[in-house]
């Protein structure tokens, strides 16, 4: 028997047509799997596919629900406005209606009434300008100041590195 095997390994090494036939089988096992493959890639694509599908229908959906909320909306908005348009102004509470006075203010030690902060046309609010200047002056006209309106005392021009006269 063993003699037989050796005989028939060696016809089966050395024969064309057996060689032949061995890689067309191996050629057919690696198609079959790649057939299984891609058949299983598929089926998870169209899986994929499907799931995409519903989603975009329900955000379809809920997106259309909201503009025609949003649609109606929109017409009672502008029905009202026409309404109020078309009312005499009369009917509508004035906005400034229910407004607040003021209230007084007390010191509570003397109880007399604090005076109101001035809330004149100067820029930085209820602030007049230093010096008592102008509004628009940076320093006012600076009656008091040392040198005229210099900020920060000291001669305008003077410089401890040109002799401090002023002059260059």
């Amino acid at each position: 028997m063993q003699l037989n095997n050796e005989k028939f390994v060696a016809v089966r090494e050395s024969s064309a047509v057996i060689s032949e036939r061995e890689t067309a089988l191996r050629n057919l096992d690696v198609a079959y799997s790649t057939f299984k493959a891609i058949r299983v890639h598929l089926n998870d694509a169209l899986r994929f596919y499907t799931d995409l599908d519903h989603a975009l229908r329900d955000l379809f959906d809920r997106t259309q629900s909201y503009v025609l909320a949003r649609k109606s909306e929109a017409r009672e908005l502008l029905s009202e406005f026409q309404v109020r348009a078309s009312a005499p102004a009369s009917s509508f509470p004035r906005p400034d209606a229910g407004a607040q006075q003021p209230v007084a203010r007390f010191d509570p030690m003397t109880g007399r009434p604090l005076q109101q902060p001035y809330s004149g046309d100067y820029p930085y609010g209820a602030m007049p300008p230093p010096y008592g200047g102008a509004p628009g002056a940076p320093y006012g006209n600076a009656p008091n100041a040392p040198y005229g309106s210099a900020p920060y005392g000291g001669a305008p021009n003077a410089s401890p590195y040109y002799g401090g006269n002023g002059r260059y």
